[in-house]
């Protein structure tokens, strides 16, 4: 999938785990926690939205477990 420009200083290249599944577009709503996008999913065209939600702010924290 290319990049592009969200404009909003992130890529939609910057969310991997869609990458090859989704073409991501335009922002349709934001939230506290986060930003629903307009997507349409690759292989059937089919218009979705996908939220996207900001680990930070949920307090979701990255940690290893030992």
């Amino acid at each position: 999938m290319p990049e592009q420009d969200t404009g909003e200083g992130r890529s939609t290249t910057g969310y991997e785990i869609l990458k090859g599944q989704y073409h991501l577009r335009e922002t349709i709503g934001t939230g506290g926690f986060g930003k629903v996008k307009l997507a349409y999913h690759s292989l059937t065209g089919e218009k979705c939205a996908i939220k996207i939600m900001d680990k930070k702010s949920l307090g979701v924290c990255e940690c290893q477990d030992f």
